[in-house]
Formats: structure tokens, C-alpha cells, sequence
């Protein structure tokens, strides 16, 4: 009988992200040389229970994958992010708290794990989450690979060419100095990418943090003091800036500029000094697709704006320009000027006239936001909150993409609306002081002004504190259920090597198969998949009558989605994929726990191969057991599982397209004979 009980829940994007998250935790009790044991419960599979023991303590983990507000019976990110002081409400890949009781929960930490390289449009694409998550008291840990490779199409335009990518230094910058201000950290953590160079390795390798955050976890849940990790993990994020520093001689801050920075009494105006002495060169470069459909092109008064900025404004951190620029208060006047007296006469009102020319530092964050069909960009929605992350200055955002014309209506006399239905100008709203708009879909002559001051859409929130209980079944199930399923099954029961796992929200960098003991990783995916080929959801590695087994699975929230037409011959498909995948080198091998960039060739003819589908079972058994035979000559595909959810005690129904696939299931049945969740297999039509 244990006395001492503590329980946690991992919320998670998926349940990749959960199951990450829980791995983090684990290192951290290793790390610590804390002896464990571990038990897991499946009666509920949507929501899977795991429990590590030590000698006088246990400790309950339950994952809780898919966190969209109309899963759940309670709108996670709102409650435990919004309603605590994040101003937008956003989330994380993890989130960890603990529960005290049936309304007392505390969050204790987020996590960020994306293998997308944070430079260019990546480099803020999270900033609104580590903003509002630390403002809302709620440290946020950005899990960053050092070294990876973009892949680039050779001057022939066929062959692949891979270049190292580095983290913007600016996002490091930002996320140092937020750290900082707000009442919790946002940091980012550094760990080697598989496929990184020897040089790379070796120059960043006191920068790894991955130990200090384990440690960090482990110390969060054991209710140890972690302030010994964070700072080592804040002092590898100041490290990492002095490397780049030298890195890129020339072209960024040095470091002695760091220096300055982070040991000035206030760093963001160390910052500012830092900027002003520096002064380098900022210069927004506008493709002729964003101003074709201006009637005066590249003269239109926004981008003559924009090329004027570039003579009275400074680059931050490099001569790489962002889409932000620093000016000054002694050229904030020629600004003001120029805006209100030549290009905007008559368009700006007295109140923004006598805020522009406020004789203080601006920031002025340039948007695009907008796709040429009228979408929001997500990764515009970082800018602000990472302006304002980097300067802590007020903002000016300047506003030029193809909006849809009624959002101009919305801006003007329902800015609320605006701020309730779309995340980009949710994000602008949240963290800009003013807003000048100038768009190709904006008639200007239609209203009074092109500038907005905060106070036109500010809306004061009063802070709510929230606890509802979640209920541990979801309102809602589908595909996150079937993937989370599948992931537990195959890796945490049958003990199978998942080379590879994309369920909704996850992030499908690579592809890792084993000869040998020796990890072999495909890293840089193409993003979209060639014609006649696939990207399976999942790829399990398994070793089947002493072969070399891969199982590639196409998974759906329910079965109807994989009758369709574009789903017909996708077992075909998926092995197509891996083909081709597999034509390229493999660009990292992992041996004794340690990667090396070693580049080579393996074939898939060296594998046996399983395709198969999944979904849920939402019929009765006679029409499935039909059906199912019907999906398995569409699709072409060799099983079907089909996952009958109960809140306890569900099934998985795998159905077989031939006696060679039948043979194959009663080799999965044995290998998870030990699960809550019990397997069914059934023999072909």
C-alpha cells in the first residue's frame, strides 16, 4: 500500500506529444538514480494511466491526447491559459499539472517539441504560446535540434541537396529576455539533431540541455528544487547566443553585445543601447507578387512606408532583417511625419496622430497575414507577441495582406467579432498599441481612417479561476482514439520499434529503421507526398518468423474517410512512399546510444511489409465484418483495425485480407496478450 500518492495529468497535442512528455520525466528519474517500477491501466484507452513506483512514493500519470475545446468536456487551453492571464488562448505540445483534488489543479510545466527548424517562418511561429503560457504563470520549454538539415532541390531541379539550418539567434534573444520579465521561463532547449555535422555537434555541445530538463521535471514532480536546472538550462540559451556570435562574425550581435544585454540592470534597455550603437541596416524586401494587385504596385503608400523605414529604423540582432524594425526616438518624428503629412493625409485621427509622434522607442511589426485565397498565415500570428518579446516597446503593425473584405468591415465597427473568430488578428490585437492597414481588398475610400489605436478593440478581461474537473472520456472521439490505441500497443505493450508516428497535430521529421541494434534515420520529409505514394500515419518495426517486419498504417477517425476515392490503393501507396524514401541516403546513424551524420543506402526489399488501415468501429458486427472485407479491397491494404471504444474495457478488431495476414495478426495477438485492451482477430471472408 503506498500512502503517498500523487497525481498528474499530461495533456498533450496527441498522444505522441503525451508519451514524449512522459519520456522526459522518466529520463529525469534515471538521472537522478531513482530505482522505479512502472505499471500502466487500459480499461480506458482513450485516456491511458501510467504509474511509477519508487519505494515510498507513486506517482499516477494520465495522457489526455487531443486537446481541441469540442473533445473534452471543458475547453483546456481557455481554463488553464486564458483565464490565468494568457492573452491568446494557446497552447503547447505538453502540458503537465497536478491534481490535488476534484476542482484543484496547478500546472506545473509546458513543452514545445517540433522538429520544424526555428529560422525563417518557423522562427516565430511559437511565440504567442510561450507569451501568453508564461503570463498566464506557466513555464515554457522549447525543445530545439541543433544541426538540422533543410532539404533543398539541386540546380537540376531533381536531385536533393541538404543545408544546416541553425535557430534564428533573435528567437533565443526573445525568449531569454521574456524569461526575465514574465513570472515564468520561457527557454528553449537545445539537443543535437540526429543528422547535424561533427562541427556542429562539437561547437554547441555545452549547449545540449535535454539532462538539465529531465532533471527539471523529474525535480518538479518529486517536489525537489529545480532552480539549479533552470539556470543551467538559462545560461546554455546565453551560450548559444555568445556561439552564434562568433559563428557569424559580422553579420549579428557579438559577444560582448550579449554581454551587455543580459548584465545591464534592465536588459531590454540594454537591448535598446545595444540597437541604437550598433545601428544595423534594416531593409524589408517585398516580393512583386505581395503588391501586384495594388494599383500602384510597389508605390503604394504601405510599401512606400516600408521602404522609407528602411533609411530611419535598425536591424535587431543581425543584418538578416526580420519582418520588425526598431526606430529610435529621435527618427520616430520623421516617421510620424511622413505617415500622417504625405501618404496618409486625412487618414490617421488626432488620437493616433498624438500617440505616432510620442518621443519614444517603436517597434513596428510588418504583416503580411494573408494568403493570396483569403486564409490566415499561422506563422504571422507569432510576430507580435515575438515583437514584443524581443523589444518590450510599443508597436505599431503594419497590415497589408488580402484580407477578406469583411474583416475590414469587422476591424472597423466589430473589432470583437474579429478578435473572437480569427487567430491572426487575435494575436495582432493582443500585443499591438496601433494598426495601420493598407490592403489591395480594403477599399480605403470606404472609411475614415487606416489607423487604429488599441483602444478601438481593447476589451478588458476580468481574470477567471477555473476548475473543472475533466472527465476522463472524451466527448468527442475519433482518430486521436484510434492513433492513441495503436501507439500504446504497438510501443508500450508489444514493445515494437515505432519508426515513425504522424497522429493529427504531430510533426512527421523523420523516419528511423533498426539493422543490427544500429538506429538508421531519413531525416528532412518531403512535404508532400510524390504522385502514387502515401506518408503512412504509422510505421512499426517489428521482428516476425525472424524477419524483419514493417507494418505501415493509414488511420481515420471513422471508416467512411478511407472509402474515398483518393484513399483507394493507399496500402500500395504507403509501401511507394517508403520506396522512394528509401531510394535517398539515409543522412544519421545512431550506435550505442550516440548519433553520428553518416550518410548510406538501404532497401526495402530487405524488409517483409504489412500495410493496413484503422478507425473506429461504429457498427454493428455482421455489417462490419462486411465491410471491413470491402475497405480491404479498396484500400488494398492486408488488416484492418478496428478499434470499438467503450469508456471501459474496449476492443480492437483486426480483420484479414488473406491467411498470410491472418497468420501475421496471431503473431501481434501474442505479442500483446498482456494488455487491458484485448485484441480480436478474424479470419478473411
Amino acid at each position: 500500500m503506498y500512502l503517498n500518492t500523487a497525481v498528474f495529468n499530461i495533456y498533450g497535442d496527441n498522444i505522441v506529444e503525451c508519451s514524449r512528455a512522459f519520456h522526459y520525466i522518466l529520463e529525469g528519474f534515471k538521472l537522478a538514480n531513482i530505482s522505479i517500477t512502472q505499471e500502466y491501466d487500459l480499461q480506458n484507452i482513450t485516456t491511458p494511466k501510467f504509474c511509477i513506483y519508487t519505494d515510498k512514493f507513486r506517482y499516477i500519470f494520465i495522457f489526455i491526447p487531443g486537446t481541441s475545446a469540442s473533445r473534452w468536456n471543458k475547453d483546456i487551453y481557455k481554463e488553464l491559459v486564458l483565464n490565468n492571464g494568457g492573452p491568446l488562448k494557446e497552447g503547447a505540445d505538453a502540458i503537465i499539472t497536478r491534481i490535488f483534488s476534484e476542482d484543484s489543479e496547478l500546472v506545473l510545466a509546458s513543452m514545445e517539441f517540433s522538429a520544424a527548424l526555428p529560422a525563417g517562418n518557423n522562427t516565430w511561429q511559437r511565440s504567442g504560446r510561450a507569451y501568453s503560457l508564461t503570463a498566464a504563470n506557466i513555464p515554457y520549454f522549447y525543445i530545439v535540434q541543433l544541426g538540422g538539415k533543410e532539404i533543398k532541390k539541386g540546380k537540376d531541379g531533381k536531385s536533393d541537396k541538404f543545408a544546416t539550418r541553425l535557430p534564428n539567434p533573435a528567437l533565443s534573444l526573445s525568449f531569454t529576455l521574456n524569461t526575465i520579465k514574465k513570472p515564468a521561463p520561457s527557454l528553449i532547449v537545445y539537443d543535437q539533431a540526429p543528422e547535424a555535422d561533427s562541427a556542429i555537434s562539437d561547437l554547441y555541445s555545452n549547449c545540449y540541455g535535454i539532462d538539465d530538463f529531465s532533471l527539471y521535471l523529474f525535480k518538479l514532480i518529486t517536489e525537489e528544487n529545480n532552480l539549479h536546472e533552470l539556470k543551467n538550462i538559462y545560461n546554455k540559451n546565453v551560450e548559444f547566443l555568445q556561439l552564434r556570435s562568433v559563428d557569424e562574425k559580422g553579420k549579428n550581435f557579438s559577444g560582448k553585445d550579449y554581454k551587455y544585454i543580459f548584465e545591464h540592470k534592465d536588459p531590454y534597455k540594454g537591448l535598446t543601447e545595444v540597437v541604437k550603437e550598433r545601428k544595423i541596416p534594416w531593409k524589408k524586401k517585398t516580393a512583386t507578387k505581395t503588391f501586384e494587385n495594388f494599383p500602384l504596385r510597389n508605390q503604394a503608400p504601405i510599401f512606400r512606408l516600408i521602404d522609407f523605414l528602411s533609411t530611419k529604423s535598425y536591424g535587431i540582432v543581425s543584418k538578416d532583417s526580420l519582418p520588425l524594425t526598431f526606430i529610435p526616438s529621435e527618427h520616430r518624428v520623421e516617421v510620424a511625419n511622413y505617415i500622417c503629412n504625405q501618404l496618409y493625409i486625412d487618414k490617421v485621427s488626432d488620437e493616433f496622430v498624438k500617440w505616432i509622434y510620442k518621443k519614444e522607442d517603436l517597434a513596428i511589426c510588418i504583416i503580411n497575414g494573408f494568403k493570396p485565397g483569403g486564409d490566415d498565415s499561422r506563422p504571422d500570428r507569432g510576430l507580435p507577441p515575438f515583437t514584443k518579446m524581443l523589444t518590450n516597446l510599443d508597436i505599431l503593425t503594419l497590415m497589408f495582406g488580402p484580407a477578406p473584405p469583411t474583416q475590414w468591415d469587422y476591424l472597423d465597427s466589430d473589432p470583437e467579432k474579429l478578435n473572437k473568430t480569427n487567430g491572426l488578428w487575435q494575436s495582432i490585437f493582443a500585443f499591438s498599441d496601433a494598426i495601420l492597414v493598407d490592403s489591395s481588398t480594403r477599399d480605403n475610400n470606404k472609411f475614415v481612417y487606416n489607423a487604429y489605436l488599441k483602444e478601438h478593440w481593447v476589451v478588458q478581461r476580468e481574470k477567471k479561476e477555473s476548475n473543472t474537473p475533466i472527465s476522463y472520456f472524451p466527448k468527442s472521439v475519433g482518430e486521436h482514439d484510434v492513433d492513441t490505441s495503436l501507439h500504446i500497443l504497438f510501443t508500450y505493450i508489444g514493445k515494437h520499434f515505432e519508426s515513425a508516428c504522424n497522429p493529427p497535430g504531430g510533426d512527421w521529421s523523420g523516419v528511423s529503421l533498426l539493422k543490427n541494434n544500429i538506429e538508421y534515420r531519413w531525416t528532412s520529409m518531403y512535404r508532400v507526398s510524390q504522385d502514387g505514394t502515401k506518408r503512412p500515419d504509422h510505421i512499426y518495426q517489428l521482428v516476425y518468423n525472424s524477419t524483419d517486419t514493417l507494418l505501415l498504417i493509414e488511420s481515420k477517425g471513422i471508416k467512411n474517410d478511407l472509402l474515398k476515392s483518393k484513399e483507394a490503393n493507399v496500402g500500395i501507396g504507403m509501401i511507394n512512399y517508403l520506396k522512394n524514401l528509401m531510394a535517398r541516403d539515409y543522412t544519421a546513424v545512431k550506435k550505442d546510444g550516440e548519433w553520428k551524420n553518416i550518410h548510406g543506402q538501404m532497401t526495402l526489399d530487405k524488409f517483409l511489409t504489412f500495410s493496413a488501415v484503422a478507425y473506429l468501429f461504429t457498427t454493428d458486427f455482421d455489417n462490419e465484418y462486411t465491410s471491413a472485407a470491402e475497405l480491404l479491397v479498396h484500400s488494398n491494404t492486408q488488416l484492418a483495425f478496428a478499434l470499438e471504444i467503450k469508456e471501459k474495457n474496449s476492443v480492437m478488431h483486426i480483420f484479414t485480407a488473406n491467411t498470410v495476414a491472418y497468420n501475421f495478426a496471431e503473431y501481434l495477438l501474442e505479442t500483446m496478450r498482456n494488455s487491458h485492451l484485448p485484441l480480436k482477430i478474424y479470419k478473411p471472408i
